[in-house]
């Protein structure tokens, strides 16, 4: 009956140190799932460019798409960042805050998503029209890996390169 206890403590010590372990791996070490191109790793758009062997004037229009693209999506981020502080910063007075206002921002919010996604679909279709038809069939196989690429460069409430942390507007007071 003695030797019980003894067990149960270093079960729940080598348990505690193995949970420590696990929590330190996941703290330093930076998740696959939020990595975006680092040093020496390929952008969506550079594999774009060498899987389908574009030519001189295919990357160079390519690259004005590319240009608009990414202009567009930043004019766009910016109003969603925008309406999405606006959208919380009514928790921070709920007495005016009614829910007709609430859900109107709700609205804009996803309006301005779909947007993005509009101007996304639009571009890569454009992109797509560069493309001969052997360029098509590659194109076709690798635009879901470019798109999964994207969305870990550009997650709402992120700037390129940062850390993932906490999104939303920060707590009051601040």
């Amino acid at each position: 009956m003695n030797k019980v206890p003894g067990i149960w403590k270093w079960t729940v010590a080598i348990l505690f140190i193995l949970n420590l372990a696990l929590l330190a791996t996941i703290w330093f070490k930076p998740s696959a799932d939020y990595a975006g191109a680092g040093p020496g790793e390929e952008q969506p758009n550079q594999l774009i460019q060498s899987r389908l062997h574009f030519t001189e004037q295919q990357i160079s229009q390519f690259d004005i798409l590319r240009e608009r693209h990414h202009d567009s999506i930043m004019i766009l981020q910016r109003k969603g960042r925008a309406l999405r502080k606006e959208y919380f910063d009514n928790l921070r007075h709920p007495e005016t805050a009614d829910s007709s206002t609430v859900d109107a921002i709700g609205n804009a919010i996803a309006d301005n998503q779909k947007q993005i996604e509009f101007v996304t679909y639009r571009h890569f279709r454009q992109v797509r029209a560069l493309c001969n038809e052997q360029q098509k069939v590659i194109f076709d196989d690798i635009i879901d890996d470019v798109l999964r690429m994207m969305s870990r460069q550009h997650r709402p409430g992120r700037q390129r390169g940062e850390r993932p942390g906490r999104q939303g507007p920060p707590p009051a007071g601040r």
